[in-house]
């Protein structure tokens, strides 16, 4: 591999994760067709292994369906645990597998 000046030599690096699983979703039902703009739903999706870990990684909900065409825009992570403060603190010790994981997003209207 050549990039600008330097290379390297072909590897077999791989690269291998567990596979999420969610457990929780909530608020669990849905909300009444009006809503008010100044109070957004916020969803929280609890599991483990999200891959919470790479804190060099953009993580956001994908919502919908893409075979009926209602998939939505990626939407933001507004919060998530374990934080990326916790997982790049010199004292971080992760967990034992599996590894529990949270991520919160505002609800799209």
């Amino acid at each position: 591999m050549e990039t600008a000046d330097q290379y390297s030599m072909a590897s077999a690096s791989t690269l291998s994760y567990a596979s999420p699983a969610i457990g929780l979703l909530s608020p669990s039902a849905g909300q009444d067709t009006f809503q008010d703009p100044d109070r957004p739903v916020v969803v929280t999706v609890s599991g483990i292994e999200f891959a919470l870990m790479a804190t060099n990684v953009e993580i956001g909900i994908a919502f919908g369906n893409v075979a009926d065409g209602s998939l939505l825009p990626l939407i933001p992570v507004i919060a998530r645990s374990p934080s990326v403060a916790e997982v790049t603190s010199p004292g971080w010790v992760k967990p034992a597998t599996p590894m529990p994981s949270n991520v919160s997003f505002v609800l799209v209207r």
